[in-house]
């Protein structure tokens, strides 16, 4: 009993207040641990920013420069051979501030384009997860969607007209993202709905646009040349099947309503020569896809006959919509007579056994 009264009178003040300040002095150097640690953490993530913060200005940089600049880099041969039909595949059957983009549209696109290129580094060198990442979360549907508003954005401001070679890029790399993306779209089967809405939008737009001098209040177009840029636009989409046999369908609808328009319009208006121009954009649009694309789409086997069929019935309703017109304008159904010669050449190319596949009475009217 006295040895613990003892062991407790040992323990002093002192050795109390020593045991207090050695406890401080750990919990301080943990809660300086702890500042050093957030401090260090805290520059991280500011070097971060401030890197985010620079590629950021890069990039829009880049989109001024490419807005804005009086020529690209590079001459873009996408608009070669605007107006004329492939007479390969005619012989052969096998195929500045002037301007105003959309911004908000312009960085989205352009944002794809740029990740889509970082993710093709030469020589096997790898991309960073980050990139790889960041361009799969678009989906092809969003890439899709992106391209095809940029694409309908551009053909309705003057870039056109004031920067040819800035257009020339632009649509060049548009049209090459919307026919990816619908290849991969349709390579799995999905969104087909969703494709066929998008798609179809776009050609209803591009055609609106090339025949823009076809509404009642569009007395003259001034810019008639920026009609055939547009042509050659639709007419490189179409290359795709899937996107070129709707184009062809939509375009025959619309000369066939065309025509019919014409009956009841006073000849003698000022609106009847554009409506005319418009109707040979169109015919001549037919004729270079059929020209084009026919029978390597036949021969490939990727013709859609339900589709393919009616578009040909929709010819003929757009030649009887025509003849009708023939004592205003004759000319007319010898150019529609042109074009279903050309397409029933095409179609004779192809082997009798892909000829069996279609109706009996598409045969007989191309074959009359």
């Amino acid at each position: 009993m006295q040895q613990g009264n003892n062991s407790e009178a040992e323990v002093g003040p002192s050795v109390k207040l020593a045991l207090a300040i050695a406890l401080l002095r750990s919990r301080n150097s943990d809660s300086s641990k702890d500042v050093l640690h957030w401090k260090r953490k805290a520059k991280e993530r500011k070097k971060e920013l401030m890197k985010l913060e620079e590629e950021l200005k890069d990039v829009q940089d880049g989109i001024q420069r490419e807005i804005f600049s009086q020529g690209p880099s590079c001459k873009c041969h996408f608009f070669e051979d605007c107006g004329n039909l492939n007479s390969k595949l005619s012989s052969q059957g096998e195929d500045g501030t002037a301007f105003r983009v959309n911004q908000v549209l312009c960085r989205r696109f352009l944002r794809q384009v740029r990740l889509k290129e970082r993710t093709k580094k030469p020589n096997g060198a790898t991309v960073s997860l980050r990139v790889a990442k960041e361009f799969e979360g678009y989906g092809e549907k969003e890439q899709l969607a992106t391209s095809v508003d940029f694409l309908m954005e551009l053909v309705s401001t003057k870039l056109l007209v004031d920067n040819m070679p800035s257009f020339a890029t632009f649509s060049h790399q548009a049209v090459d993202f919307i026919i990816a993306s619908i290849k991969n779209l349709l390579s799995r089967g999905e969104n087909n709905e969703f494709v066929e809405g998008v798609i179809n939008g776009l050609i209803v737009c591009l055609t609106r646009r090339m025949c823009i001098s076809t509404h009642p209040d569009g007395l003259s177009n001034p810019n008639s040349e920026s009609q055939f840029f547009i042509q050659h636009l639709i007419r490189k989409l179409g290359s795709q099947p899937y996107i070129g046999l709707r184009t062809l369908l939509s375009v025959s609808q619309k000369i066939a309503t065309t025509a019919d328009g014409l009956l009841f319009m006073d000849p003698f208006s000022d609106v009847v020569p554009n409506v005319h121009d418009s109707m040979f954009l169109m015919i001549q649009l037919t004729e270079f896809l059929v020209t084009d694309n026919i029978y390597m789409w036949a021969t490939d086997g990727v013709l859609e006959n339900g589709l393919f069929e009616e578009w040909v019935k929709w010819i003929g309703q757009a030649k009887k919509a025509l003849e009708i017109l023939e004592n205003r304008n004759g000319l007319y159904v010898l150019y529609m007579d042109r074009v279903i010669g050309e397409l029933s050449k095409q179609v004779s190319r192809v082997s009798c056994p892909e000829n069996k596949k279609l109706h009996m009475d598409v045969l007989d009217f191309l074959f009359q």
